[in-house]
């Protein structure tokens, strides 16, 4: 070994030493080697274990408690800009967030000097944007990370001073910046990383939010049956229609909790006034009194309430990155969608099971299971000592009346409302049951399990110390405004045997409540059998059918890059989906992905069944070509197939489509295989006393034709006839009676060669113009052929290759020449015995000419 391969050795070794020596300091202080970040799709980059001192304990229920709030809400909406279950989206929020997926941040959270927060910041997923961090004039408290946004530590000495690891008073710091110093890679609080601990347990996020949702029902419970349902159609107690400045606006009093259905929330989404009660002079936004706008619907649409009024005047609030507070809350609890048309948001949306999707400002917080907040988030903190917690009202009785129904689609909470009212049998007829004259009225709602509840408050007749006493009720349905959802119109008697006992709280007795259909006049229903007092809603909603099918190739799964277009056509008007510009089309296309083969879904309305029983509707599908950036040929499946849709209704009139295939549901093509081609080679050799003179070529014509015998045309032979310069072989194409042939002539000992050839081939082989000196001797042939012989042509018909050899004798001893470098097929020949043999081989296309 030299003394350069010894020195790369040493240095090996050197620096091997060196890098064991550094991960073992590593490890030792609990960290791993921080690694440069993986590439999305790559396996995660490994930072090493978090150091000891970088991890928390802390629980957002001990700082829920401590911070002494009423009730978890309370704490959220007091503390919080943004409470996010999933993943959020939001520009600059001035207010500490809490986010359980990925924090999608387009600028920092906290503004200084603006707001202190008063309670940390907690994202439990990917920070997208670690540039923009946590600022703000609060000193002591910390912000919370996910493990999975730590990316390793580097060292520092006593005074933060970068330093070496493995030198005296070195400690870990959380790595802020990539190894170039110019990337942060950490977002930090109020730029730095002093302050910031990892954990995955801070709170657990599908607890709280099941808590919430609870909390949320119970307020909007409590808001249908002692709070007020909003109905414009007549004059109402804290609520009423206004024109104002030419518009009309849904005024209504501060410290009220309403129901508002989706039709007012539409109609007023911009114009809804809050009064403000026995009062003319201004009242600050944050001693309004606390206001709960409530709904049931899956999808509602949040007001811009911008608006109070004070005495006669009414005042408008202003978007501000902070107010003192702000106690308007909406409670969503059945939401999966919410949306905002129009200016900012004020008050608090509490919708724990819905995508919150707003590009305006929000004054206020938003909880929610995933938001996507382009605009700024606003600190406006509920500022109200009541708490968000529904009334304990005594001397109620609960009660589950009735049962509810809903055909077409799944039941969920408090989408219908139902009224209970008391109710009397006339005086003037009896059977006939009346409601009482400015009698008592409650509202209930369903529950997801269909059952009805409601919160009574006893008559006075009933509420003294009893044995037992019967109290009376209709009990019916209140309209919604579902255009789609046909409604239950009964009406039943409900009769509930009740006792109270002394000093204690009524109950009722076994065997009730007892139900009595009504008929419209209010007499019972004899007709009606044992009812129970179930209402049945129909929903009604189109169906859609997507067609869809399977792909194959070969047998398998389609690769990428095997895609193939399928059309659907419709049959006799069949309904279709219009295109993508909204054009009406009879045909649509699909391309498979993998073996999935998906056709846009096709819409069925009840107009189209009209008053027929069922409607069949018919599709052709058939393959027809392959898709862009597919490569290879195929052997397509032809056979069209069908797709029968049939459309009914059931007993409810619900709709229903019925789908069948007629004919495989799997297209399976099939890899074209190229034809096998045969070889014909061709080798000359020459026998003698002496080699023939440098240069010397033998001369050959060479007719080729199909399996039915016809003749290879001039413009089919002359791919074959190609010229290459440093080639002792010669090829041309020549043209006589018999049709166009080959002119092949080359050097003895040389191989010429046509590749490829289709099978079947006839071929015939014809040596000519010798040169002076030389007799032709004959063919042989490594496959069955006829004549040859006496310089007849070589007949034959190519099924497999063929190797041809043309032999010729040399009798002229006299002449010593030099062999020609040939280059190919050349044999190892004295030169006294001048032996030269051309073969020839046959192939099926394109045939390529070659020397060997």
């Amino acid at each position: 070994m030299g003394r350069n391969g010894r020195n790369r050795i040493e240095r090996a070794v050197g620096w091997g030493v060196s890098c064991a020596l550094l991960l073992t300091i590593m490890l030792v202080w609990g960290v791993g080697v921080p690694r440069v970040q993986a590439d999305e799709g790559s396996a995660p980059a490994d930072y090493g274990e978090i150091p000891q001192e970088f991890l928390t304990n802390a629980k957002f229920d001990n700082d829920v408690t401590t911070a002494g709030s009423p009730s978890m809400l309370d704490y959220i909406l007091k503390h919080y800009n943004l409470f996010v279950k999933e993943e959020a989206t939001a520009g600059h929020v001035v207010g500490p967030v809490v986010i359980g997926g990925d924090y999608h941040n387009q600028a920092n959270v906290g503004q200084p000097g603006v707001y202190t927060h008063t309670a940390p910041t907690y994202v439990h997923g990917t920070w997208g944007r670690p540039a923009a961090g946590v600022t703000t004039d609060e000193q002591t408290l910390p912000l919370y990370l996910g493990t999975n946004n730590f990316r390793g530590v580097t060292w520092a000495d006593d005074w933060g001073n970068p330093i070496s690891p493995g030198v005296p008073s070195k400690k870990p710091v959380l790595k802020d910046k990539t190894d170039d110093n110019t990337t942060v890679i950490l977002p930090q609080l109020n730029y730095q990383t002093d302050r910031i601990y990892f954990t995955d347990e801070y709170l657990d996020f599908a607890d709280v939010f099941a808590g919430i949702e609870e909390q949320a029902k119970s307020l909007v419970q409590n808001a249908v049956q002692h709070g007020i349902v909003v109905d414009v159609t007549h004059e109402a107690l804290h609520q009423r229609l206004e024109i104002v400045d030419g518009q009309e606006f849904l005024v209504l009093d501060a410290g009220h909790e309403y129901v508002l259905s989706d039709d007012l929330l539409n109609t007023y989404a911009n114009n809804i006034i809050l009064n403000i009660e026995g009062s003319d002079q201004d009242v600050p936004i944050e001693q309004i009194a606390r206001t709960l706008i409530c709904s049931t619907s899956n999808n509602p649409k949040t007001p811009t309430i911008d608006r109070y009024r004070v005495g006669n005047e009414v005042k408008k609030l202003q978007s501000a990155e902070k107010a003192a507070g702000l106690s308007l809350v909406f409670v969503y609890p059945n939401a999966t969608n919410v949306s905002v048309d129009g200016g900012a948001i004020f008050g608090h949306i509490v919708a724990p099971r819905a995508d919150v999707q707003a590009d305006v400002q929000y004054n206020g917080c938003v909880l929610a299971k995933s938001a996507t907040m382009t605009s700024e988030g606003h600190m406006w903190p509920y500022s109200s000592d009541y708490a968000l917690q529904p009334d304990v009202s005594h001397g109620l009785l609960s009660l589950q009346m009735g049962h509810k129904e809903l055909k077409g689609a799944d039941l969920t909470w408090g989408r219908f409302r139902f009224a209970l009212q008391e109710a009397q049998e006339s005086q003037e007829q009896q059977g006939q049951w009346l409601p009482v004259p400015d009698g008592a009225s409650f509202t209930g709602l369903n529950a997801q399990d269909g059952s009805i509840g409601f919160a009574v408050s006893l008559p006075p007749s009933s509420s003294e110390t009893s044995l037992e006493h019967d109290l009376h009720y209709i009990l019916s349905e209140m309209r919604g405004g579902e255009e789609n959802v046909t409604y239950d119109a009964s009406r039943y008697l409900v009769t509930v045997r009740v006792s109270v006992p002394s000093g204690g709280e009524p109950i009722v007795m076994e065997g009730y409540p007892q139900y009595r259909r009504l008929n419209a006049d209010g007499s019972i229903d004899e007709s009606a059998g044992s009812p129970d007092g179930t209402f049945v809603n129909v929903e009604h909603k189109d169906v859609t059918v997507q067609p869809e099918f399977e792909k194959t190739v070969d047998g398998q799964d389609p690769t990428a890059q095997q895609r193939f277009v399928f059309e659907l056509t419709a049959q006799n008007g069949a309904p279709m989906p219009n295109d993508e510009q909204g054009n009406e089309r009879t045909s649509m296309t699909a391309v498979n992905e993998g073996r999935l083969i998906a056709f846009d879904a096709i819409a069925y309305t009840s107009e189209m069944l009209g008053d027929d029983a069922s409607k069949e509707f018919r599709y052709t599908v058939r393959e027809t070509s392959v898709a862009a950036g597919t490569a290879g040929e195929f052997v397509f499946d032809s056979t069209p197939r069908t797709v029968v849709v049939t459309l009914s209704k059931d007993e409810y009139g619900i709709l229903h489509a019925e789908t069948k295939y007629e004919g495989a549901k799997t297209f399976a093509n099939t890899t074209k295989t190229a034809p096998v081609g045969v070889n014909l080679s061709l080798t000359k050799t020459v026998q003698g006393d002496a080699d023939p003179e440098t240069g010397t070529l033998f001369t050959f014509h060479v007719r080729l034709s199909d399996s039915q015998g016809q003749a290879f045309s001039e413009e089919q032979l002359q791919p074959y006839a190609s010229f290459s310069p440093d080639s002792a072989v010669s090829v041309d194409v020549g043209f006589d009676d018999g049709g166009a042939y080959l002119i092949v002539k080359l050097p003895r000992d040389t191989c010429w060669t046509l590749e490829s050839l289709p099978q079947s081939t006839r071929y015939a082989i014809e040596e000519v113009d010798l040169p002076e000196g030389y007799r032709f001797v004959g063919f042989s042939s490594s496959a069955d052929a006829t004549g040859g012989a006496n310089s007849k042509p070589l007949q034959g018909e190519l099924v497999e290759h063929a190797e041809i050899t043309a032999t010729n004798r040399f009798d002229r001893a006299d002449v010593t020449v030099t062999l020609p470098e040939t280059g190919g097929c050349t044999m190892a020949v004295p030169a006294t015995l001048g032996l030269c043999v051309i073969a020839l081989t046959v192939a099926l296309f394109p045939v390529v000419i070659r020397r060997r």
